[in-house]
C-alpha cells in the first residue's frame, strides 16, 4: 500500500505577457495533504488547479517550477516514478482505434514489462486485467475512431485503464475520468475505480461535477479554489466543515454541486465570504491536525524503512524489473512499435491504398504529358528538362505529406514516452523505418516504373536503377524535411507551412527557375541544401549523357545528329558530368540532407515538452 504526501507544494509557470516578454504565474499555493490507499478525489471549479496538482503528484510537472516536497511512503519521489505508476489522461484518443481492446493492452504489456517474462505469461496477465475490468465481451473488438464505430465510451475508458494496469501500479492517477461519458457510463467507471481502490490501490483522480451516486464512493475529498486548498479530509465530514462557516447544504441537494456553488459564490453566507475559505482552511484545526499526521507518518516511515519502492514483494509485482525496462531492449521495442504500425496500416488500408493510387495517377499524368519523348534538337532537351522538374516536384511534395504522421501521433508519443513505454530513440527509429522507407517504397516504385517507360527514357538497366535510386533518395529527403517541420511544432498548420517554405526555397534555388550565377554569394549558398538541385542534376546526367539528338532538314530531307548537344546543355547549366563521381555526388548529397534532417528531428523530439 502506498501513501503520497505533499509538503507545502507550490507550482508556477512562465506565460507570455507580450510577444517578447514572459511573466511568472503561480498555479498552486502552499498545498499540503495526504493521499492514502483508497479513492482520493480532487474537485474545484474550472481553472482551480486540479490537473496541475495531479501532474505534480504523478511526477509529470516540470520539477524546476515545483517548490516543496512530494513524498512517497515518506521517501522522496523517485525520478522514475512515472514509470511505476499509471496515469489515465482525459483524452482517450491515445488508445489506438484500429487495434482491439486486447491488442491495445497487450501492446502496453509488451513494452512496459521485462522481456524476461514470456509471451504466455504476459497474455495471462492481460486476460486477467480484461476480466477484472469487465471487458470480456469486447476484448476482440476494435476500439474504433471518429471514422469507424467501435466500443462504447466506457469500454474505451476501461481499455485506457487496462493499459496502465499492466505494470501492476499501486498508484493510479486519473484526469477527469468521467468527461464525455453519459451519467450511467460515468457511474460504472467510478464504480470500477472504487472497486480497484478497495484492493489496496491508491487512486487519485480529478472530477469536475459528479452526481451523488458517484460522490458517495469517494474516500477522501480535496477541494481547490484558485490553486489553494479549501478542504482536505474525509468525504463524509465535508458538509459539516462548511456548515461551521455558515454554508448550509439544503436537504436533497447534491453535496458535490453544493461545494462548487459555494466556491463560485452562488451559495450566500451571513458569516463568511467564499474568497476567505482558503485562508480559513489554513487556520483551521483540520489542517493543523493534517500537518501533524503527515509529520508523524513520514517520521514513522523513515524509522521503520517502509519504502514500497524497494519493498520485499518486488518479485511479485515486478517493480524491480520495471524500473529498468524503460532503459533497455530498444531493439525489441522498435519491433513492437513496427508491429503496431503494420497492424494499424493493415486495418486502415484505404490510407495506404490512396497514396499508391495518387502516385499511379501522377505517374500517368506525367507519362501522358511527356509520352515517349523524342530526340529532336528543338524539343528533345526542353521536354526532358520539363519532365524531370515535374517528376521531382511530384516526389518531393508527396514526401511532404509525412508531416501528418508525426503531428497526429504527437499526443500518443508524449503520453507513452513519459509513461515509460519506450525511449525517444525507439520511437524515432520506428517512425523512420516505417514512414520514411517502408510506406514510401511501394508508391515510389510504382511511380518510377510507370513514368520511366511511358516517357521513353533510355532503355538501359543501369540508367533505370540510377533513376530509381535518385527518386527514392529524393523521397526520403522530402520526408526528412517533413519530419523536422513536424517535430518543431505541435500545430499541423505551422508544421505544414514551415515544410512548404523549406521546399519552395529549395525549388527556387534548384538551378532551373533562376540562374544561380546571377545571384550574390549571400543567396547562392542555398543551392547546396536544395534537394531539387541534386535530384535534377542526377537525372540530367543519367539521361542526357550519351544521348544523341537529331534534326531533319526540311529541304533535303537529310538527318543531322549531334552527340555533343546534350553535353553542351549540361555545361551551360554548370553541371559537371565527366566522371562517375560527378553523378554519384548528387546521390551522396541527397543522403547527407536526409541524414542531417533526421538527426535534427531526433534532437527536436528529445526536446519535446513531456511535462
Amino acid at each position: 500500500m502506498t501513501t503520497i504526501t505533499l509538503h507545502h507544494v507550490s507550482f508556477e509557470v512562465q506565460i507570455k505577457a507580450t510577444c517578447f516578454k514572459t511573466r511568472d504565474k503561480q498555479l498552486l499555493f502552499d498545498v499540503s495533504g495526504t493521499f492514502p490507499p483508497g479513492l482520493n478525489v480532487l474537485m474545484g471549479p474550472t481553472g482551480s488547479g486540479k490537473t496541475t496538482l495531479l501532474d505534480v503528484m504523478a511526477g509529470r510537472a516540470d520539477p524546476k517550477w515545483v517548490k516543496g516536497h512530494v513524498l512517497v511512503d515518506g521517501k522522496r519521489q523517485p525520478k522514475n516514478f512515472r514509470c511505476l505508476t499509471g496515469y489515465v489522461v482525459q483524452d482517450d484518443n491515445i488508445v489506438m482505434g484500429t487495434l482491439t481492446v486486447k491488442e491495445n493492452i497487450m501492446f502496453s504489456a509488451n513494452l512496459r514489462l521485462p522481456t524476461s517474462i514470456s509471451s504466455n505469461k504476459k497474455e495471462e496477465k492481460v486476460l486477467g486485467i480484461i476480466q477484472e475490468l469487465g471487458l470480456q465481451s469486447c476484448a476482440d473488438t476494435q476500439v474504433g475512431s471518429a471514422l469507424k464505430r467501435g466500443v462504447s465510451g466506457g469500454e474505451r475508458k476501461r481499455t485506457n485503464i487496462g493499459m496502465e494496469m499492466v505494470v501492476d501500479p499501486m498508484v493510479l492517477f486519473f484526469d477527469e475520468p468521467t468527461t464525455g461519458l453519459d451519467a450511467s457510463t460515468a457511474h460504472s467507471v467510478m464504480l470500477l475505480l472504487h472497486a480497484l481502490s478497495q484492493k489496496g490501490r491508491t487512486i487519485v483522480c480529478s472530477v469536475h461535477q459528479p452526481r451523488y451516486s458517484i460522490f458517495k464512493l469517494f474516500s477522501r475529498l480535496t477541494l481547490l479554489f484558485g490553486g489553494k486548498m479549501v478542504y482536505h479530509g474525509s468525504n463524509r465530514s465535508a458538509v459539516a466543515y462548511f456548515e461551521q462557516y455558515g454554508f448550509v447544504c439544503e436537504q436533497n441537494n447534491n453535496p458535490a454541486d453544493f461545494f462548487l456553488d459555494v466556491l463560485q459564490g452562488v451559495v450566500p453566507s451571513n458569516e463568511t465570504e467564499a474568497q476567505l475559505l482558503p485562508d480559513l482552511y489554513l487556520e483551521s484545526s483540520l489542517r493543523k491536525g493534517l500537518v501533524q499526521m503527515i509529520t508523524s507518518y513520514n517520521t514513522e516511515c523513515k524509522i521503520f524503512g517502509l519504502d514500497r519502492l524497494r519493498a520485499a514483494d518486488d518479485s511479485n509485482r515486478l517493480i524491480a524489473a520495471i524500473r529498468y525496462v524503460y532503459l533497455h531492449n530498444d531493439n525489441f521495442k522498435v519491433k513492437v512499435l513496427n508491429g503496431r504500425a503494420l497492424l494499424n496500416m493493415s486495418r486502415d488500408v484505404r490510407t495506404f491504398a490512396t497514396q499508391v493510387f495518387l502516385h499511379a495517377i501522377l505517374a500517368l499524368i506525367a507519362g501522358i504529358i511527356y509520352l515517349q519523348l523524342d530526340t529532336d534538337m528543338q524539343s528533345g532537351i526542353q521536354n526532358r528538362v520539363g519532365a524531370f522538374f515535374f517528376i521531382t516536384n511530384n516526389v518531393v511534395f508527396s514526401g511532404n505529406s509525412a508531416v501528418d504522421c508525426l503531428i497526429s501521433d504527437r499526443p500518443t508519443f508524449i503520453h507513452e514516452s513519459s509513461s515509460g513505454f519506450y525511449r525517444v530513440s525507439a520511437y524515432f527509429v520506428c517512425r523512420v523505418l516505417f514512414d520514411a522507407f517502408l510506406v514510401r517504397f511501394l508508391p515510389t516504385t510504382i511511380y518510377v516504373i510507370i513514368v520511366y517507360f511511358l516517357t521513353g527514357m533510355q532503355l538501359d538497366v543501369t540508367k533505370f536503377f540510377v533513376f530509381y535510386l535518385t527518386l527514392l533518395l529524393t523521397s526520403t529527403s522530402a520526408v526528412s524535411i517533413a519530419f523536422f517541420s513536424a517535430s518543431i511544432s505541435s500545430s499541423f498548420t505551422i508544421a505544414s507551412t514551415s515544410c512548404l517554405l523549406f521546399t519552395m526555397l529549395m525549388m527556387i534555388f534548384g538551378g532551373l527557375l533562376v540562374n544561380i550565377d546571377t545571384l550574390g554569394s549571400w543567396l547562392s549558398w542555398i543551392q547546396y541544401i536544395s534537394i531539387f538541385r541534386y535530384a535534377n542534376n542526377a537525372l540530367f546526367i543519367n539521361e542526357l549523357k550519351g544521348l544523341e539528338f537529331c534534326e531533319t532538314d526540311a529541304g533535303s530531307n537529310d538527318t543531322f545528329c549531334d552527340s555533343d548537344l546534350a553535353l553542351e546543355y549540361l555545361t551551360n547549366q554548370g553541371i559537371a558530368f565527366e566522371t562517375t563521381w560527378d553523378l554519384w555526388q548528387n546521390q551522396l548529397a541527397l543522403s547527407c540532407i536526409a541524414i542531417t534532417m533526421f538527426v535534427l528531428t531526433y534532437i527536436a523530439l528529445r526536446k519535446v515538452h513531456k511535462y
